[in-house]
C-alpha cells in the first residue's frame, strides 16, 4: 500500500484516470533491485513494451538508457541512480535514449523520483516524455552535466564487471578494435571470417552496454580491460 500511495502523488498527467489510455506522460517504477514493479499506458505508448512483458524485468536490460555525449549507459546493473536514491538525493532531470520494444531507440527527457515508504526502503520512479526531433528537453547546465558525467564514469567498471563476462575471443576482438582496426582487418589478424568478427563486435557492445566501437573502448579502458 505504501507503494501505490506514493504513486499516486505523481498526479493526473500520469495516469489520468479517467482515460487510462491517454496518459501523455511515460512512467515506470523499480525497486531497490532494479526490478520494474510499474509502467503506465504513456511508457506502453513510447516504448511499445507492454506492461505484462516488462513488469517483473530488469529495467537495464529492457531500457538501456544512453545519454550519449561520450557518457556510458546509464542502465546499469548497480545504477548509480539507485545508489542516490538510497541516500535520498534525488537525480537531476536529463536527456537519454530508451530501447523501444521494435529495437529502435528514442529519445526521451527522463525525471527521476523517489518514493519511500515505511520500511525504509525506496522506490524509484521515472517519469520521462518523447523529444521531437531537433527539440532539447533540458537545459544545458554545465555543472549538472559534469556531475552526471562523474557519476556515471565512477560507477561503470564496478557495476559493469559481471555483465563483462567476455570470452577469450572477445576480449581479442575487443583490444583490436579499440586499436583502431576495421572488421576486416580483425579478421585478418585473428584468421577467422568476417561475419565472426561482427558478431563478436554486437557481443562485445551488448555486454559492456556501448552504442558504438569508440564507447565500447572507453568501458573497457576503464574496467581494465585493454
Amino acid at each position: 500500500m505504501d507503494f501505490l500511495r506514493g504513486l499516486c502523488v505523481i498526479g493526473y498527467a500520469v495516469f489520468k484516470p479517467d482515460a487510462p489510455d491517454e496518459a501523455p506522460v511515460g512512467a515506470y517504477a523499480v525497486d531497490q533491485g532494479q526490478a520494474i514493479r510499474f509502467w503506465n499506458s504513456g511508457a506502453r505508448r513510447i516504448l511499445g513494451h507492454s506492461g505484462q512483458d516488462v513488469i517483473g524485468q530488469y529495467c537495464h536490460q529492457v531500457l538501456r538508457a544512453n545519454p550519449g555525449n561520450g557518457l556510458p549507459p546509464v542502465c546499469q546493473r548497480g545504477c548509480p541512480f539507485i545508489r542516490l536514491a538510497g541516500q535520498g538525493r534525488i537525480p537531476p532531470a536529463f536527456e537519454t535514449s530508451l530501447l523501444c520494444a521494435s529495437g529502435q531507440r528514442k529519445r526521451v527527457t527522463l525525471a527521476p523520483m523517489i518514493i519511500p515508504s515505511e520500511n525504509g526502503g525506496i522506490t524509484l520512479v521515472h517519469l520521462f516524455r518523447e523529444l521531437p526531433d531537433g527539440e532539447s528537453g533540458v537545459r544545458g547546465d554545465a555543472a549538472r552535466d559534469d556531475w552526471l558525467s562523474s557519476l556515471f564514469t565512477s560507477g561503470a567498471a564496478a557495476t559493469l564487471e559481471m555483465d563483462a563476462s567476455l570470452t577469450g575471443r572477445e576480449l581479442e576482438v575487443l583490444r583490436l578494435m579499440s586499436a583502431g582496426l576495421t572488421n576486416h582487418e580483425i579478421a585478418d589478424n585473428l584468421a577467422i571470417s568476417y561475419h565472426t568478427v561482427r558478431n563478436h563486435v554486437g557481443n562485445v557492445r551488448g555486454k559492456l552496454q556501448a552504442g558504438n566501437r569508440q564507447q565500447a573502448a572507453i568501458i573497457a579502458g576503464k574496467m581494465g580491460l585493454l
